[in-house]
């Protein structure tokens, strides 16, 4: 009896290390798989040969910063919650990519979190159908195991932790040098503007930034002046032309043919042109 039970455990406990693996693995390729989205798709990146070691820098610095940070919980649960914010990052990110093709979380995406309507992001789900796909099939189930990983205290083994950390060091440093290279000979490179999660992390501070700005706009404000001089005669009329950046869609105007009055005080105009 006492050998039977020593060999369910045995069998038991090398299920989980399995499983263990599995997930860490599965961590890594969710933080890592936007660097190689972005890397590619990037139109920021400036062209010639210095193109690839810069997209091997993009993706081999944060990889190896990955290996090092996840290399050092011992339990796998706690090490899939440390990347969490990172594979937060990198579910977003994946769902712009699959929107726009090539676009980082700009500053305006991170401000359209808070100022979106429900009907607005009703009908922007109607385009995102693979993404949802993607995130249903790569990101929840990671979730879940990682849930069951934590409350039942899976252990990374110990193989794979010290391959992370000794491999971590070497790519990161590799990744480091190309990106030390390339910025010094290849001009035009910002790591700030394309490589993730540094670019999210930056611009969401920029939406802050702005967003607090525009709370105190009276004091941000204050001082401020064109500085614009009449040229034309007194006797002439002035005439003022008032430009408004807007992101509505013309496809949603009633002016344009929307079922819905969108417009209603500029279709009433009849002077507009």
């Amino acid at each position: 009896m006492k050998h039977s039970d020593t060999h369910n455990t045995t069998i038991s406990s090398h299920g989980n290390s399995t499983v263990a693996t599995i997930l860490w693995v599965w961590t890594l390729l969710l933080a890592i798989i936007p660097n190689i989205g972005l890397a590619v798709t990037d139109t920021l990146l400036p062209d010639g040969p210095w193109r690839l070691p810069i997209i091997m820098a993009l993706i081999l610095l944060p990889l190896g910063c990955w290996l090092i940070v996840m290399s050092l919980p011992r339990r796998v649960g706690i090490t899939f919650w440390v990347m969490f914010p990172v594979i937060f990052l990198s579910a977003f990110q994946m769902v712009l990519l699959d929107l726009f093709g090539s676009q980082p979380i700009a500053v305006d995406m991170w401000l359209n979190l808070a100022t979106t309507n429900p009907t607005e992001a009703g009908e922007l789900m109607g385009s995102l159908f693979l993404s949802l796909m993607f995130l249903t099939v790569g990101y929840i189930p990671a979730i879940i195991l990682a849930v069951v990983a934590t409350i039942r205290r899976w252990n990374t083994p110990s193989a794979i932790s010290a391959v992370a950390r000794r491999s971590g060091v070497f790519v990161a440093a590799m990744g480091l040098v190309l990106l030390v290279a390339a910025k010094a000979m290849g001009p035009g490179l910002s790591v700030r503007k394309s490589m993730f999660p540094v670019n999210v992390v930056y611009n969401a501070w920029l939406a802050v930034d702005r967003t607090t700005r525009i709370a105190h706009y009276h004091d941000t404000s204050a001082g401020f002046s064109y500085r614009a001089t009449s040229l034309h005669p007194d006797s002439l009329a002035e005439v003022y032309v008032i430009v408004v950046g807007e992101t509505a869609r013309s496809d949603h105007f009633s002016l344009c043919g929307y079922d819905r009055p969108t417009n209603p005080r500029l279709s009433a105009q009849s002077d507009r042109l």
